[in-house]
């Protein structure tokens, strides 16, 4: 479990990396993606899953290559829970009028993981996913606050020149999951 010292640490360093990138015109993609990347890293060091984990933690990245990579590196050599961190990535989510036995096996096999980024760019398919992953222990992250209405979890967006994230409380008292309080009071809380 992160101490007190561990959290305060963690979150003043990724409120810095915040500080850096900007919402202006010219954002930086790369660090934007290393930016998402250390965040998601540290939102599973602040999720509490319902069993302690004794397996290596996997996490999903759809639809982000950039994040892909930055989190497969931000992983190297770190631990959450005393457990290596696996990344895994995809391309997409299925399509929007996939049949459902395509969606079943697709929720079936994002349910092993423990947390996964997703892009928001298209609502109807990741209200499906949301839906079939809802009552299972997997952190949803999504790319921006629109995520937050289909039901994620956790949600990146931009305010005033800064990162910030976004927390569905309603989606989150509805999962098995649980997030330590002094992250919930960084974010912009959604019901």
């Amino acid at each position: 479990m992160p101490t007190r010292r561990h959290l305060i640490l963690t979150l003043l360093t990724a409120a810095l990396l915040a500080a850096g990138v900007g919402a202006s015109a010219q954002i930086d993609r790369a660090k934007l993606a290393r930016l998402h990347a250390a965040f998601v890293l540290n939102f599973m060091k602040f999720t509490q899953w319902p069993e302690p984990p004794d397996r290596p933690l996997r996490v999903l990245v759809i639809g982000s290559p950039a994040v892909g990579a930055a989190l497969k590196q931000a992983v190297d050599g770190r631990t959450v829970y005393d457990q290596p961190v696996r990344v895994d990535t995809r391309s997409t989510l299925p399509a929007d009028d996939a049949l459902d036995d395509d969606w079943d096996r697709y929720a079936r096999d994002v349910a092993g993981y423990d947390a996964v980024y997703v892009p928001a760019a298209r609502p109807p398919a990741l209200a499906r996913l949301t839906r079939a992953v809802a009552l299972k222990p997997v952190l949803l992250i999504a790319d921006t606050p629109a995520g937050i209405d289909v039901g994620c979890h956790l949600a990146f967006g931009l305010e005033d020149d800064r990162v910030v994230f976004h927390a569905n409380l309603t989606a989150l008292e509805a999962s098995p999951l649980g997030l330590r309080a002094g992250l919930l009071r960084l974010a912009r809380i959604h019901r």
